[in-house]
C-alpha cells in the first residue's frame, strides 16, 4: 500500500508506504494520517501486488 502526493501541475511531491491489515473476510483497514498537501495538490493510495501491478484503482483524496 502506497501514498503518493502530487504538485498542482501532476509531479510527484512524495511517496510512501502506508500500513494496513486485511481480516478473515477480506475486510481491509488502512492506517494513514492525511498527507500534507499544499496549493492545489493532491494525493493518492494505491495497492500492488507483488510484481507492482495495481491491484484496485488508485483512491484519490
Amino acid at each position: 500500500m502506497y501514498c503518493a502526493v502530487y504538485n498542482a501541475d501532476g509531479t510527484l511531491n512524495g511517496l510512501t508506504s502506508a500500513e494496513y491489515s486485511a481480516d478473515e473476510n477480506g475486510g481491509i483497514e488502512i492506517v494513514l494520517e492525511r498527507p500534507q498537501v499544499e496549493n492545489g495538490g493532491v494525493f493518492k493510495i494505491m495497492l500492488w501486488d507483488k510484481n507492482q501491478s495495481p491491484v484496485i484503482g488508485e483512491i484519490s483524496d
